[in-house]
């Protein structure tokens, strides 16, 4: 019998990891799809979020299957990743995806409701960034597309609908709550694809396995901790041993590469966000030394700390690389 107070804890782990997690709604359009016709989507840098609204369309990732999907069908797509909305299976030459695309206004709203559209298959698709601490990473290891379908009285598919109008007709706050929304719907996803016995990549292993999460959440949220395989473990409940084959296994890197890969993404973030002395930063992601810290992030992203601040953001009033 699995211990009450255990299940508290691992739920409270990853509350506090899906608590950390912020979703910026980049773009959503409606994309429709006329009959005998395919939409390439180029690879963005984002995940891409598929609603079908009305008609039956195929979706397609790179050269995978393509998959056959109805109305009030879910796809969460990685990003980076070559895509196509079909008509047919066979459908005839490609088109350029944004060209079958248009912003979301009260059509689009008015679409969402009636569920009914002129083409084959009419799409909402978002293009989202989803960030730990202003760092990409939770979506990073997805590898296949998460399908699942809206029900009757869903609350999903009624956040879904409240986030699509907000975007419709935007006011004060729309940009805000949208996000809020987002947010609220990718944790009722992925809490369903896992309820559903899919745990295809390590965004779902880490949360059917709480015992990661615990130790993920000791480095992204005290970076400058002296974090070793030992402590991770430790925090974990596991054995160094089998903590460190797990955490290969599921994440394709050493806990130590994940350690040294969190700290330098992280003060990049920092780097461009805030005015902070390099020195500063360094200390803050866990280097002691000035020196050692910008000689790996140099090797990680081809700049010193200075350098990089410099190219990727405006400059801020105060102090800087001191």
């Amino acid at each position: 019998m699995h211990d009450p107070d255990t299940a508290t804890e691992d739920n409270a782990a990853l509350d506090r990891l899906l608590n950390a997690l912020s979703v910026d709604v980049q773009r959503c359009v409606v994309c429709s799809i006329p009959n005998n016709a395919r939409a390439r989507f180029e690879p963005i840098d984002a995940v891409t979020v598929h609603y079908v609204v009305a008609g039956t369309g195929f979706f397609q990732l790179g050269n995978a299957a393509a998959l056959p999907l109805g109305p009030e069908s879910i796809v969460i797509a990685p990003a980076k990743t070559l895509q196509f909305w079909a008509s047919h299976r066979d459908a005839g030459d490609d088109t350029h995806g944004r060209e079958r695309c248009t912003s979301v206004d009260d059509k689009l709203a008015q679409l969402v409701t009636r569920g009914q559209s002129d083409e084959a298959v009419s799409i909402v698709r978002s293009e989202i960034q989803v960030t730990t601490g202003g760092i990409a990473g939770f979506f990073d290891h997805l590898r296949q597309p998460v399908v699942e379908r809206f029900f009757d009285n869903d609350a999903a598919r009624q956040i879904f609908e409240l986030m699509i109008a907000e975007l419709a007709q935007p006011a004060m706050g729309s940009h805000a709550i949208a996000e809020t929304l987002m947010k609220a719907f990718l944790v009722l996803m992925l809490r369903r694809h896992l309820r559903h016995g899919h745990a295809s990549s390590s965004v779902f292993v880490m949360m059917s396995d709480p015992r990661l999460a615990r130790a993920m959440i000791d480095v992204l949220e005290r970076p400058e901790q002296p974090h070793t395989l030992e402590s991770l473990a430790a925090a974990a409940g596991m054995s160094r041993t089998v903590f460190a084959d797990r955490f290969r296994e599921v994440f394709a890197q050493s806990p130590t590469e994940f350690i040294q890969e969190f700290r330098l993404k992280f003060a990049a973030h920092l780097l461009k966000t805030t005015s902070l002395p390099v020195k500063a930063i360094a200390v803050s992601v866990g280097y002691s030394s000035r020196s050692y810290f910008s000689r790996a992030f140099r090797s990680a992203f081809a700049a010193d700390p200075s350098a990089y601040r410099e190219a990727h953001r405006p400059r801020l009033s105060g102090s800087a690389d001191t």
